[in-house]
Formats: structure tokens, C-alpha cells, sequence
């Protein structure tokens, strides 16, 4: 069982840029960002922790390093904490984080994201030697 949420990205943000804003930009992006995950469209049934998190990004014009992605994963984590999605953002919480991204269609003009959270349970666990 997952839990879906689909959310208008209210700007693209690469971690380069994240980490050089003033704290005053800053929290701005992160307002805006917890706006779009407080009234994102939800679908199915939410388990317990911990999670495997994926993020699927469709962004519109340019692509963005995988990577890059990150500055716009941290503040759609700490808006689901701040709605009360996420107990925490910890990593007693999220387990695994997946990244993907595709172009978004072009006629929208629109980036968004659709994030899954799944139950990380024993058997998804990995081994490294």
C-alpha cells in the first residue's frame, strides 16, 4: 500500500541555490513550499514509519541534475512534517529516498512532483558487505 501526493512546485530549486539563499529568501521558499504540500492532492492510506520515499519530478523547460533535486526534497519534507504528514524527517522516519524526473508536458507549463511513501519494511532492506 502507498500514499501519494501530487504538488505544484511554486519554483524550480537546485541544491547550488538552496544552500547560497539568505535565511530571509529562505523562508520564504519554504513557506511557499509547505502552501503546496498543505494543499496537494492526496490518494490512498498512509502507514506506519519508517518509509521509503520517492520523488518523481516533472519539471517543465530545462532538466535538473538528479542530484540538484535536493533543494527542492528538503522543503517538501519539512512541509509534510509542518502539516503533520511526518512525524519527523529523521532517519528513524525516512529509511530510503528515490529520485526521478521526466519532462513535464509542455502545453502546462507547470513543474510539479509526485511524492510515495511507502512502508520500509524488513524485506526491502538492503545488505552491504
Amino acid at each position: 500500500m502507498s500514499y501519494e501526493l501530487f504538488l505544484t512546485l511554486p519554483q524550480k530549486l537546485s541544491l547550488n541555490q538552496y544552500h547560497t539563499l539568505h535565511y530571509y529568501k529562505l523562508n520564504n521558499v519554504k513557506r511557499e513550499f509547505y502552501k503546496e504540500v498543505q494543499f496537494a492532492e492526496r490518494r490512498g492510506m498512509l502507514e506506519q514509519p519508517p518509509y521509503h520515499v520517492h520523488y518523481h519530478f516533472y519539471l517543465w523547460g530545462a532538466q535538473m541534475d538528479v542530484s540538484n533535486l535536493m533543494g527542492m526534497i528538503k522543503p517538501i519534507e519539512d512541509g509534510m512534517v509542518k502539516c503533520g504528514l511526518l512525524e519527523d524527517d529523521n532517519h528513524t522516519i525516512i529509511k530510503k529516498i528515490t529520485i526521478t524526473q521526466e519532462r513535464a508536458p509542455s502545453k502546462k507549463k507547470v513543474s510539479y512532483c509526485k511524492v510515495t511513501l511507502e512502508h520500509y519494511g524488513e524485506q526491502t532492506t538492503e545488505t552491504h558487505s
